[in-house]
């Protein structure tokens, strides 16, 4: 990947990318290398990443799914009919509430998802066998504690200049 200058609307240099930019770029490039294999067992990268939410989390709601996964209610509510559908997860009302839906997978799900982790284990390990152990553990304490500050506070109205 290129480290050069990118330009600003004004035509002027500078630093790029942001880091975001590699945070999606990684992403997107982890994506592609999965997502053959997840197929091949039958799973889609979304459908991967919705087990495993619920799997970490018992007795998700889908709204809950959608946030962490960050598609929309839309999107999740068919990835939930698909896997529903395949029989990896089950759908109960909420003791509570009776009106929220709470997922739990079932065991042809974990199965899969076993298998799956098992998998993207030996995939990342490739990926990532040319970096410094420190540095790798560097980087993940560093966008976990990104990930941990998902709910700090922005204010909506604040004005960049």
């Amino acid at each position: 990947m290129s480290r050069g200058k990118a330009r600003t609307e004004d035509g002027s240099a500078r630093e790029r990318p942001r880091l975001t930019y590699y945070i999606k770029a990684a992403e997107t490039v982890q994506r592609a290398r999965t997502e053959p294999h997840l197929k091949a067992i039958g799973v889609t990268y979304v459908q991967f990443a919705l087990m495993r939410s619920i799997s970490r989390a018992s007795k998700m709601s889908a709204a809950e799914l959608a946030r962490r996964i960050g598609i929309t209610p839309q999107s999740v509510g068919e990835v939930i009919a698909a896997l529903l559908r395949k029989n990896y997860i089950s759908r109960t009302e909420d003791d509570a509430t009776r009106r929220i839906l709470r997922l739990s997978l079932l065991p042809a799900g974990e199965a899969v998802l076993a298998k799956a982790e098992v998998m993207l284990d030996a995939i990342e390990a490739e990926w990532t066998k040319d970096i410094d152990p420190a540095a790798l553990r560097e980087a993940k304490a560093v966008l976990g504690h990104l990930i941990d500050r998902s709910h700090d506070p922005f204010p909506a109205d604040h004005v960049f200049e």
